[in-house]
């Protein structure tokens, strides 16, 4: 699959994330076996057999369980987990990450290690990010692959946020504009030939805008096939 397809498949399978944890509860067991993608291309979270609440102490404080035996799949599972320290959300963003990476560029730590070996593999940080994958997304797993929870994104949907679609805007030379440079040889402000030609040649300026109006539609299009969300004329 193409990076931007598994983007796409991981942002959605992370608002799922999301959803979980407004709704109380972790996951903390995520990873590629754990996400089920549909015919129709729709990611869905399954295997809640770790799940855990998540209790509440304050408007003001985080979201947390009572640490506990340790649980899970050794290289998805972040720090804390390792350690079977108190857990909150972001445990499942460590998983996310490391799911996302291997998907992106291979798994960033061995999976043969021993559990006191990969958790110093975790310490020192993974594999550097090929430079294949673009800047916002390194950026994005360096974050959310933090030794420490306290490093990480306070929450799934800023991580989620982080790694959606950036918006692309393409744009084009409307008609007139372009024909006008091309009968001015350049900007104009009164237009005096481009007016010439209009009374003039009716005819020539239709085909000339006609000819241009095709050209800046293939343009348009090829930039909306290319991912552009919006166009505009100028």
């Amino acid at each position: 699959k193409s990076a931007k397809e598994i983007l796409r498949v991981f942002v959605e399978a992370g608002k799922g994330l999301v959803a979980i944890h407004r709704a109380g509860l972790m996951h903390r067991d995520f990873k590629p076996e754990n996400v089920i993608v549909s015919k129709k291309g729709i990611p869905k979270l399954v295997d809640f057999g770790l799940a855990r609440g998540v209790e509440v102490k304050d408007e003001w404080d985080t979201d947390v369980t009572r640490a506990g035996r340790v649980l899970g799949t050794p290289v998805y599972m972040a720090p804390e987990q390792h350690k079977g320290e108190t857990l909150d959300s972001r445990a499942d963003q460590y998983g996310f990450c490391v799911a996302l990476y291997e998907a992106l560029a291979g798994s960033p730590f061995r999976k043969d290690l021993d559990p006191v070996s990969l958790l110093r593999a975790k310490r020192d940080g993974p594999k550097p990010v090929p430079a294949k994958v673009s800047n916002r997304v390194k950026s994005a797993l360096a974050k959310g692959l933090s030794y420490r929870a306290k490093d990480r994104y306070p929450e799934m949907r800023q991580l989620v946020r982080e790694l959606g679609p950036t918006p692309l805007i393409g744009f084009a030379g409307a008609p007139f504009t372009l024909a006008s440079y091309l009968v001015e040889g350049g900007p104009s402000k009164n237009h005096e030939q481009t007016k010439a030609l209009m009374h003039g040649d009716p005819q020539l300026w239709h085909d000339l805008c006609a000819r241009l109006a095709q050209i800046a539609g293939a343009f348009l299009r090829v930039q909306v096939e290319a991912g552009a969300s919006i166009v505009q004329l100028f």
